[in-house]
């Protein structure tokens, strides 16, 4: 019998992680609407159906109005800066591809989404569900256990991490997860503004939590602890340890049941989600999730009904490769410059584009040219492979262009670039897209080398190395 595995996203968490992963270089459709915060959310949401398959799924929204916390703190989340607004228009379009998707949204009046998370996680667990709470808020590992766990998605290109019992123990010094409370309740939350004990970081709250089982025992055998500061610390700020220790603590008797048959993985409303996809301009992710449906967008979506469920299916991302053109097949204007004259010529021209894209080619570390372009089928080749004093030089007489915050640049790996540019005295400044960075972004699974990516999106193949 399948494994019946359910995950409940937390739906705020995950799209600001997904607006400020693409925050220097926003995604901005034809009528200039910011889409980065859905389309990073539905890239993450599609990459998390195909690798993990859940059979079940639910997503949580916190909320606008206060919440029991509030009613015992006035100043909880008192800190949050407002909504960014890019985040408040995507909003209403990310509930109704979520709907369109056919998965639950979850909320409660008075409680946040990490409270209706850990009440419908606890309850799945002891229906036999293996449960996944998709957040990077470590609130959450108090309510890991044998069934329960935390799934945190990697950043910046760092794969996803799956906290368990033994990983929570380990993070945090502790006996058992529920002691993350105490631990919280004393090093306090700045997030959330729960203001735990002054004095008091991660560090020395492990220690107190090493001697002491809980906050209320160190609260009462206060005189055992050695260290006089800790020992008035903790003495003399009783009722905000309480207190704070009673904010970070997850509510699990939220007002919500779990019925397993509302949060089974089903196919979506595929016209509805082709319509909000075309509105968003999601042109190479409506494949992808059209693809990952076992359906052809091409296909007339109207004749597919709810009961005709195509199983999913990984998509050969290789088809049609062998109609890819290339330098020997494609019209193309690619210019070798070398003179002192003829790079001073071209800066000045690319300093007149918004647009300029650059790569560095290496062998074995050691570079042998520049490549630049501004304009679709030209480009220039700068030769480097000289000498040190060569290529310190002409890369000199570009300096102004990498450095000039009015032209963004587009690169494939612009860590990279930036660290061989670095080392003769170049910086890269003004925007800047990143090719790599934004392919992760798109689909974390697959591979990120620019010769697959240039076949996949512009059907164009890269000369062989060895050519």
């Amino acid at each position: 019998m399948e494994k019946r595995k359910l995950f409940l996203i937390d739906a705020m968490a995950m799209i600001y992680r997904a607006f400020y992963a693409m925050n220097k270089s926003p995604r901005i459709n034809s009528r200039g609407l910011d889409t980065s915060a859905a389309f990073g959310f539905f890239t993450t949401l599609l990459s998390l159906l195909k690798q993990y398959k859940p059979t079940h799924l639910g997503i949580a929204f916190d909320l606008h109005g206060p919440t029991f916390r509030h009613e015992q703190f006035a100043d909880y989340k008192a800190n949050r800066q407002s909504t960014p607004e890019e985040i408040r228009e995507m909003e209403p379009y990310i509930r109704d591809i979520i709907d369109a998707m056919h998965i639950p949204m979850l909320s409660s009046e008075g409680y946040e989404a990490d409270d209706v998370i850990g009440t419908l996680a606890k309850k799945a667990a002891k229906q036999g569900f293996e449960v996944y709470m998709v957040t990077p808020d470590k609130d959450y590992a108090q309510l890991v256990e044998e069934n329960v766990k935390i799934l945190k998605l990697g950043r910046m290109g760092s794969d996803a991490e799956i906290w368990g019992v033994d990983e929570v123990l380990q993070k945090f010094e502790i006996d058992e997860p529920k002691q993350v409370i105490d631990i919280l309740g004393l090093w306090g939350d700045s997030s959330d503004n729960i203001p735990g004990v002054p004095g008091v970081g991660e560090k020395k709250a492990k220690a107190l939590l090493k001697q002491f089982h809980s906050i209320e025992e160190a609260i009462e055998r206060c005189d055992e602890i050695e260290s006089k500061s800790l020992r008035n610390a903790i003495s003399e700020n009783r009722d905000i340890a309480l207190q704070s220790k009673f904010l970070a603590t997850i509510a699990l008797d939220v007002p919500i049941e779990f019925d397993e048959a509302e949060f089974v993985v089903e196919k979506p409303d595929f016209e509805s989600c082709k319509r909000l996809f075309e509105e968003l301009e999601f042109k190479s992710f409506s494949k992808k999730f059209f693809e990952h449906f076992g359906l052809e967008e091409s296909e007339s979506v109207q004749t597919i009904t709810r009961n005709q469920f195509v199983e999913s299916s990984q998509p050969d991302l290789f088809s049609g490769l062998s109609a890819c053109s290339s330098v020997e097949t494609s019209s193309h204007d690619y210019v070798l410059i070398d003179s002192v004259e003829e790079i001073r010529t071209l800066v000045k021209d690319l300093q007149t584009k918004e647009k300029v894209s650059f790569f560095s080619n290496k062998v074995q570390g050691k570079p042998i040219g520049l490549s630049l372009s501004a304009d679709k089928e030209k480009a220039w080749f700068i030769p480097l492979w000289k000498n040190a004093e060569d290529c310190s030089a002409k890369l000199n007489l570009l300096k102004d262009l990498f450095e000039s915050k009015d032209i963004t640049k587009i690169v494939y790996d612009l860590k990279a670039e930036r660290h061989f540019l670095s080392e003769y005295g170049c910086s890269v400044n003004g925007n800047c897209f990143d090719v790599q960075l934004a392919h992760y972004l798109l689909d974390s699974e697959t591979s990120h080398k620019l010769d697959f990516l240039s076949e996949k999106y512009i059907e164009y193949r890269l000369l062989d190395d060895s050519s």
